[in-house]
């Protein structure tokens, strides 16, 4: 899927028109005639519908009304009580402003009428850019996108807004200028990962620490290792305390012990550092922070870890409570949420999410570390400015350990040989294909973490499918 911003998309269309001879009535129709397309898909027959046009001043609304007079219709012949269809055509990406009370009313209406929504290009109400909702907005059925899905409607509550997605082509060649304009790509996996050689052991394919775990929070330790070693890491070390490890090597027989000194409150001791440090040192990556929580111990080690040793280093949970801003001054993997990442930056998180997009890339480059924010429409950016926004996943992955096994998979990816930031992009991608495998078996009311475990390997031979053929041969 290509994503492009609302402002790339409008030199999209002037390059179309001037390279092209796209005009805008030529893109007009055919968005129109894309519409008609996925009506086609849905209804036996769109022409004998009822259906209720919400046509605005702009060429969404153009959109609209050309369609209309494809299917032969009269625009809101029928009241919204006796139609069967809605399509919106109100409001496109570019708005910017709040919703009128009157525009408002006729959302609401919409929303309350139990219709099936049709929104082209965007769900009226919906910014384009940032996924915020400007004071009320369609909720669609289908979003019928064009040539790239905007980020409006991959995450925040744009994403909630978009319903099914389909992004359709408008028959817009990609150009090398339009090419060097989309600066966006959809996380996905690098699918070499999926290469093994036959003559190869463990060791070939990684080796990682998670230093993790408190008396009160056993289980993320294991989760964690688990992500790992369903992501294909050959040797996962938990760096622990006892008391955690006996429930670890319960849960991952498969994983390593490595027993740190305990403080009285049940967590890692900062007297443990230079086994930590030795540990660190034999490893191809570091996940440091689940289930640790906030003590002064915890605070030193992860400080301690950042400034004397050069391993790859995934900060997740409680180490991200344990740094400052100041203390990222090389290229490490960050997993924050909106809150974490809020005291982080010392920005509040309503400010983030004004433009989560352009924030999460600057804080990434000044930085220096690759940030992965976790949410509906992940968002991954690295220190070159490159942006990535992880398309599935689902709510029912919004559950305690969830984030422990992500850490794990995407460490397993370093230790093969991935870079940071393409680790972190094939992880959140892996992972969120595994829980919406996981909800298509059961519902998202009661996904656990592990079921998004037991997916990763069927996720992966989807994955694998997907690979492009050489010689005949996959």
């Amino acid at each position: 899927m290509i994503i492009v911003t609302p402002q790339q998309m409008k030199e999209i269309e002037r390059i179309a028109e001037t390279d092209f001879g796209l005009t805008s009535a030529i893109l007009i129709e055919r968005a129109a005639a894309a519409v008609l397309e996925v009506l086609e898909q849905d209804f036996e027959n769109p022409q004998a519908l009822k259906i209720f046009f919400l046509a605005g001043a702009g060429n969404n609304g153009k959109d609209a009304l050309k369609l209309a007079k494809m299917l032969g219709m009269k625009v809101n012949k029928y009241p919204i009580e006796k139609c069967e269809v809605v399509v919106d055509g109100m409001f496109g990406t570019g708005l910017n402003r709040p919703i009128s009370d009157v525009d408002a009313a006729l959302i609401n209406m919409v929303n309350h009428s139990g219709l099936p929504v049709y929104a082209i290009d965007i769900p009226s109400g919906v910014d384009g850019l940032t996924g915020n909702v400007r004071g009320v907005a369609i909720k669609a059925t289908k979003t019928i996108t064009f040539f790239g899905a905007k980020p409006g409607i991959l995450f925040g509550d744009g994403k909630d807004c978009a319903g099914g997605i389909t992004v359709h082509d408008l028959g817009i060649p990609m150009s090398e200028k339009i090419r060097a304009l989309i600066t966006l790509q959809q996380a996905n996996l690098d699918n070499n990962i999926f290469s093994r050689k036959t003559n190869s052991h463990k060791g070939s394919y990684g080796r990682v620490l998670c230093i993790a775990g408190s008396n009160g929070m056993r289980g993320a330790p294991a989760l964690c290792a688990m992500g790992a070693f369903a992501a294909g890491a050959g040797l996962v070390y938990v760096a622990t305390t006892e008391r955690v490890w006996n429930t670890v090597s319960l849960l991952v027989p498969s994983a390593i012990g490595l027993m740190m000194e305990e403080t009285e409150k049940g967590t890692i001791s900062e007297k443990s550092v230079k086994e930590l440090l030795d540990a660190a040192k034999n490893v191809d990556v570091i996940i440091v922070g689940p289930g640790m929580v906030n003590s002064k111990d915890t605070f030193k080690i992860v400080k301690k870890l950042l400034k004397s040793v050069d391993t790859p280093m995934i900060l997740d949970a409680d180490a991200l409570n344990a740094i400052e801003k100041k203390d990222l001054t090389r290229e490490v993997i960050i997993t924050p949420h909106l809150v974490e990442l809020e005291r982080l930056s010392e920005v509040s998180k309503q400010k983030i999410t004004e433009d989560r997009l352009t924030f999460v890339r600057d804080f990434s480059k000044t930085t220096q570390c690759v940030t992965l924010l976790k949410g509906a429409g992940t968002i991954i950016s690295s220190p070159r400015g490159e942006t990535a926004i992880n398309t599935n996943g689902n709510p029912g992955m919004a559950v305690a350990g969830s984030g422990d096994v992500l850490s794990g998979m995407i460490a397993a990816l370093v230790a093969q040989g991935l870079p940071l930031y393409n680790a972190a992009l094939g992880g959140a991608f892996l992972h969120g294909l595994a829980g919406d495998l996981a909800a298509q078996e059961q519902g998202m009311l009661s996904l656990l973490p592990i079921d998004i475990v037991k997916n990763v390997s069927k996720a992966s031979l989807i994955l694998k499918e997907r690979m492009p053929r050489r010689n005949g041969v996959k």
